[in-house]
């Protein structure tokens, strides 16, 4: 069975599980959401790599002819960018597509709706709203196929869903709110998000109230001594102004085509509201807790790695673990979830990583991660717009360094400027951003597919400042193993209660 198949077999069975136990805790639901909103967007992704290929294969043939048709070249190729650009799916597609497509919306919306009505049975008041918001959220998503043929002289036309406002095919997991949504994601009683700008001590302030409000510490110390503070829920602008984008593209110079091309994917700017607060790790996972959970030490700053020059008669144990693929990552959150009695969330396998219904460590998405670097700031460093390295950044240096030894941003999160580049769980997409310019997006991720490229962040120990931004991102294959990557880990607030 394919892993689309899979993944469609599972929304069904998924179905059928949430409408058969009614007394089940609302945040038993609210996980098994989250996997069918991940089992949802892979086959989405699936389907628009398939037509992509079938696009491709139709510009072949057509080249391969002994008179190729222009006009028609010229066609197909529009085929392509629109469905690049904006997600559109061609009339043209297969009847096979269309019906996988139409199959995929429909297993989700039962999915949902069998979601709904167990979670109003539950009648669990601390998370109803917040469940009540998610479900709302993930119904907006999703590729919708036009209604009728467009003529063969105009663009695809998108569904629209009743009411007024209008929707755009994009990628899976795009939400469509109405202009000025408001999240109303927690009881009444409930500390208030913490909307960017914020100085230090509203910072502070907003941590405490949540952890009380939580019954939990602002700071959580893990079995293997790994320190992690209290993110709350928050809402901030992602992403680059225009100008931010124009000063680093003319910094990169023409003669550097991967950076002009992760540099526009920091725009455009968009609204994020994460509603869920989460335990995120105070400093990059260091080599000592790689090789307690692994039982290796895969660095290139250690007294055999490759860059054992830079380190001689150093104690490494506290740098952080470098040369470590994505999968590496996600492979360590399972087995320190093993360690910790929580369930994994990703299952590998060799070079192929998927994700699973657990409730243990993960890498962090990069909307949480931005948010949790920025904390509470506009500017292009959480110190502002200028970085003085030698305080705040471990950067333009031959080597990394021992983490938490400089000073943490306002949340009390440590090199964010430098020292390694961080693995992100989202599958990088250098138009994702487009997807959230209008309406904003909540709790946004991008799903992993395969061994394709993945975001970093926070750039590394050789990069100059404009590399090193809160909102700067670029992209690695899942299985590179870098000397300048490394990764932190985030933790759900319930895992720990």
């Amino acid at each position: 069975m394919s892993r689309a198949s899979m993944g469609l077999f599972l929304l069904v069975a998924l179905g059928f599980s949430l409408t058969a136990t009614f007394a089940a805790d609302v945040s038993e639901i609210d996980k098994r959401v989250q996997t069918a909103r991940q089992v949802y967007e892979a086959e989405n992704e699936a389907i628009i790599r398939d037509i992509f290929k079938q696009i491709d294969a139709k510009e072949a043939t057509e080249r391969d002819r002994a008179k190729p048709d222009l006009e028609r070249i010229k066609a197909i190729k529009a085929e392509r960018e629109e469905l690049e650009q904006a997600g559109k799916i061609p009339n043209s597609a297969s009847t096979k597509i269309k019906s996988r497509i139409k199959k995929n919306n429909s297993t989700f919306s039962s999915a949902l709706s069998a979601a709904q009505t167990e979670y109003l049975k539950a009648k669990n008041d601390e998370q109803a709203e917040v469940i009540a918001v998610e479900l709302e959220t993930l119904k907006t998503a999703g590729l919708k196929m036009p209604e009728k043929p467009a003529a063969a002289d105009s663009k695809p036309v998108a569904d629209k869903p009743a009411g007024d406002q209008p929707a755009e095919n994009k990628l899976a997991g795009v939400k469509k709110p109405a202009p000025g949504m408001k999240v109303k994601a927690w009881p009444k009683n409930a500390p208030p998000f913490a909307k960017v700008p914020f100085d230090p001590v509203q910072a502070q302030q907003l941590q405490v109230a949540w952890a009380k409000y939580l019954k939990v510490n602002v700071e959580y110390t893990n079995k293997i001594g790994m320190k992690f503070r209290l993110i709350p829920p928050g809402e901030f602008i992602m992403g680059s102004s225009p100008a931010e984008v124009d000063e680093a593209l003319k910094s990169f110079g023409d003669d550097q085509p991967l950076l002009t091309k992760t540099g526009r994917s920091e725009a455009p700017q968009h609204r994020v509201t994460l509603t869920q607060p989460i335990y995120l790790g105070t400093r990059e996972v260091t080599q000592l807790e790689y090789l307690k959970v692994m039982g290796k030490n895969p660095s290139s700053f250690t007294a055999t790695g490759s860059n054992k020059q830079y380190v001689t008669g150093v104690d490494t144990s506290a740098y952080p673990v470098d040369t470590v693929s994505w999968h590496d990552a996600a492979e360590f959150c399972s087995r320190l979830s093993v360690l910790e009695n929580l369930a994994p969330v990703y299952d590998r396998e060799g070079d192929n990583s998927s994700l699973l219904n657990g409730n243990g460590y993960r890498l962090p998405s990069e909307a949480e991660w931005e948010f949790a670097a920025r904390a509470g700031t506009t500017t292009k460093f959480w110190c502002g717009d200028e970085l003085k390295k030698e305080t705040v950044g471990w950067i333009q240096t031959n080597k990394t360094s021992p983490v938490a030894t400089l000073i943490p941003n306002q949340f009390g999160i440590f090199d964010t400027v430098g020292n390694l580049r961080e693995w992100m769980e989202d599958n990088w997409e250098p138009t994702w951003y487009a997807n959230f310019e209008e309406s904003g997006a909540v709790n946004p991720r991008c799903p992993f597919v395969g061994n394709s490229d993945r975001v970093i962040r926070g750039g590394c120990f050789a990069d100059v400042p404009v590399i090193c931004r809160s909102s700067s991102r670029m992209a690695r294959s899942a299985t590179n193993r870098g000397p300048d990557i490394g990764f932190r880990v985030t933790l759900p607030v319930s895992s720990v209660k």
